[in-house]
């Protein structure tokens, strides 16, 4: 799972966190937080270059764990 958080390129008042399999899904999700929560248009690509090194990748939740013996 992909993920970035707005805090990780120093943005420490927004909570935005996105999570996607993808990086075009990602990008997507980033660019509409960027267009509704900041009024902006397009991101300029310095800004895109900044938010894709700060991009991780993190495991996905395994969810709920069996029990023992099934």
């Amino acid at each position: 799972m992909l993920v970035f958080r707005c805090r990780d390129i120093g943005n420490n008042d927004c909570v935005f966190e996105a999570r996607e399999a993808t990086e075009e899904e990602l990008v997507a999700k980033i660019r509409a937080h960027y267009r509704e929560h900041y009024g902006a248009g397009l991101m300029p690509p310095t800004l895109l270059d900044r938010v894709l090194r700060a991009v991780r990748f993190e495991p996905e939740p395994t969810g709920a764990q069996e029990p023992p013996g099934s």
